[in-house]
């Protein structure tokens, strides 16, 4: 037998708070900057420049927010001020911006669901890897995918344009192909 694999692609809901958070990071950075090398060559004028370029990010993306545009990647900038705390010595500093700098690579991921003849992918972190006969029901109805597990967990989720992505009723006689007690 041939094998069959779906992909549906999910929204990632958090998204926006992440982006926040950041902004929060690369502002909390800024201060630290502010706060901690008063004393070095063009001090003032670092500051400004890097104030300066915060601000213009941040209008950048509330524009793109409204325009239902991709928010703007951040990654690079806490990876840069994790470059600068080294150089000075503050390896906390690094150590942190590194590690918050990972947390936010991972929630910025794009979210999919994976299911095929073995398995369904499911896009937690890390990927959760659930198989047949764990399942009690896995249904697409009207753009909701509903994936019932015998542990009594359900997980839901909204698949945008899923008529373009996959045939519902193919999909779910697959899926009850899979789920019956000969594959079991």
């Amino acid at each position: 037998m041939a094998t069959q694999q779906f992909c549906f692609p999910i929204p990632n809901q958090k998204e926006k708070i992440y982006q926040v958070i950041a902004y929060g990071i690369l502002l909390f950075n800024l201060l630290m900057v502010t706060m901690s090398l008063p004393g070095e060559k063009n001090y003032l004028l670092q500051v400004l420049v890097q104030l300066m370029v915060f601000v213009f990010l941040v209008v950048l993306d509330v524009r793109n927010h409204r325009k239902n545009k991709k928010l703007l990647p951040l990654g690079i900038l806490m990876l840069a001020y994790a470059v600068f705390w080294i150089r000075f010595g503050f390896n906390f500093a690094f150590v942190a911006n590194l590690i918050l700098w990972g947390l936010y690579t991972v929630s910025r991921r794009k979210f999919s669901i994976n299911i095929d003849t073995e398995k369904i992918m499911y896009p937690s972190f890390p990927k959760k890897n659930m198989v047949w006969a764990d399942m009690n029901n896995i249904i697409l109805k009207d753009d909701i995918l509903t994936i019932d597990c015998k542990n009594n967990k359900v997980y839901q989720h909204f698949i945008e344009d899923s008529g373009l992505i996959v045939n519902e009723q193919e999909f779910n006689e697959f899926c009850r192909s899979r789920l019956s007690p000969a594959n079991s």
